[in-house]
């Protein structure tokens, strides 16, 4: 296929780097909010397509591109995007969110996900299918809230953590950095950063050491 043509600073095109399950959702939200995505980058799959759209290498495409990178892990997510310097967010048309909301660039709202008064989530989040935030939560940067997790009021996830799949988390708990929330566990209690917690109540069951992989 031929090389796509490299886009300037003021385009507004959106590129979605990675291919895989998670860039699909990526680019299904964008499609559903009115967004049409330009391509997929990845360049192990280049000249595949994926829902319609090229996937394309990096190569194919200018430095000043806009993207959002559609990695699920938060540590990969974050060196991914090291290379890269503009960012769009997609927001599913079906998510009720609240007025005030702060958000950040590269982030994702999936489908079902309530945003309550006074949330402000960081740069590069994923906030999986019908999660539950209320209000002043705070999400550090590349943080991973997953599908049906509830978070309460006041409730703090530190930096490139992961909330993961039907956890509570109640209010006014913190939650250190690098740490991850096991599927269903139940929080009642801060957890300290660089930990894994599981269980009802969440129990803290081993640290992790920094490139741990948890997907």
């Amino acid at each position: 296929m031929a090389a796509t043509k490299s886009r300037s600073a003021d385009d507004h095109s959106i590129y979605i780097v990675g291919s895989g399950g998670h860039a699909r959702v990526v680019a299904d939200i964008l499609i559903a909010a009115g967004q049409m995505p330009t391509a997929f980058i990845d360049e192990p799959h280049a000249g595949e397509s994926r829902l319609g759209l090229p996937v394309i290498g990096a190569g194919d495409v200018g430095s000043d591109v806009r993207v959002i990178v559609a990695i699920g892990d938060n540590e990969v997510r974050e060196r991914v995007a090291q290379d890269y310097h503009r960012f769009a967010t997609a927001i599913h048309p079906r998510a009720t969110i609240a007025p005030d909301l702060q958000i950040g660039c590269g982030t994702v709202i999936m489908a079902g996900v309530v945003l309550s008064v006074g949330v402000s989530i960081g740069n590069h989040c994923i906030v999986n299918t019908h999660a539950s935030i209320d209000h002043d939560v705070v999400l550090d940067e590349f943080v991973h809230v997953g599908p049906g997790a509830t978070l309460g009021g006041s409730v703090r996830v530190g930096r490139a953590s992961v909330v993961s799949l039907g956890a509570n988390i109640i209010h006014g708990r913190t939650i250190g950095r690098d740490t991850i929330i096991g599927a269903g566990a139940v929080v009642l209690r801060d957890v300290p950063e660089r930990v894994v917690a599981v269980g009802v109540p969440a129990t803290v069951i081993r640290s992790r050491k920094p490139g741990d992989r948890y997907l």
